[in-house]
């Protein structure tokens, strides 16, 4: 019985493998599109202060607040 199910297996992974290697070899005829290579290019993590991230959650950063979270710099 396993080696009947390994046959199968084996011959299932051939038939993925060859599968996948045609599909590889007709995009390979057919380049990208000039969008889709420039969104693969991009930064995959752009550079981002924590002041943006502040100024997009809607914190008004020119008070400057502190870990605890209250105003300093007034009295």
């Amino acid at each position: 019985m396993s080696e009947h199910y390994n046959r199968e297996e084996s011959e299932w992974m051939k038939q993925a493998t060859r599968s996948r290697r045609l599909n590889y070899a007709d995009m390979s005829k057919h380049p990208p599109d000039r969008k889709a290579s420039a969104d693969f290019h991009r930064p995959a993590y752009p550079n981002y202060t924590v002041e943006d991230a502040l100024k997009k959650w809607g914190v008004d950063t020119r008070k400057g607040v502190d870990a605890d979270g209250a105003e300093t710099g007034r009295k």
